[in-house]
């Protein structure tokens, strides 16, 4: 009896790209190196596990340090151990963190806040201008960051208020003498008035 016919499975892939294809995989078999000391020791005829083998970095580090070593674990030296101590050297030199950036608007926003309220965090909370619909905390925060990370803005808006406030002070004190003025002017006023009535 013969055989039942079978139809033999197409095998081209008519949804690939094959340029596109093409392209990834050639970025797979020659990877984008950040590093400049290991693009440099880079090795295009390798393998990347063969190359990572000989400047004795690990591409699996649970196969390069298993929990027992066995004989067949035990690799050959590393032909370019100096790319291995290039990056040590690398990574023992201390990195100072850059102070967090301040944009010229929050700057603007907490000189007008603290110009008009001081430190009522609440009140400031409440103003209309709030775009940002920020909270009392998160407004303390903003002023903390002012505080702490642009001494010399910071300086302005503490001179500034003050400045305002001593202002405020002295109109209100001149305010206050020219009511007391006054009320004197109209206390004499009234004695004149009394005494011609009197007369």
């Amino acid at each position: 009896m013969p055989k039942a016919r079978t139809r033999r499975k197409n095998r081209f892939q008519f949804g690939l790209n094959r340029r596109n294809a093409a392209k990834r995989n050639k970025r797979r078999e020659n990877p984008r190196i950040e590093c400049d000391v290991v693009r440099a020791a880079w090795d295009g005829r390798r393998s990347a596990r063969r190359n990572l083998e000989d400047m004795g970095l690990a591409s699996d580090p649970n196969q390069s340090v298993p929990l027992r070593m066995r004989r067949r674990d035990l690799k050959e030296p590393a032909t370019k151990p100096h790319v291995a101590q290039a990056l040590e050297q690398e990574a023992a030199v201390p990195v100072t963190p850059s102070p967090p950036s301040v944009s010229n608007d929050i700057v603007l926003m907490v000189r007008r806040l603290v110009h008009t309220y001081g430190e009522d965090y609440k009140a400031m909370a409440r103003d209309d201008n709030n775009h940002y619909q920020d909270t009392p905390s998160q407004i303390r925060r903003k002023v903390e960051l002012v505080r702490r990370h642009c001494p010399q803005e910071w300086e302005l808006i503490i001179s500034s208020s003050t400045g305002s406030s001593t202002d405020s002070s002295t109109d209100i004190t001149t305010d206050h003498s020219t009511v007391i003025a006054t009320d004197h002017s109209t206390e004499h006023s009234t004695d004149h008035s009394s005494s011609d009535s009197t007369h």
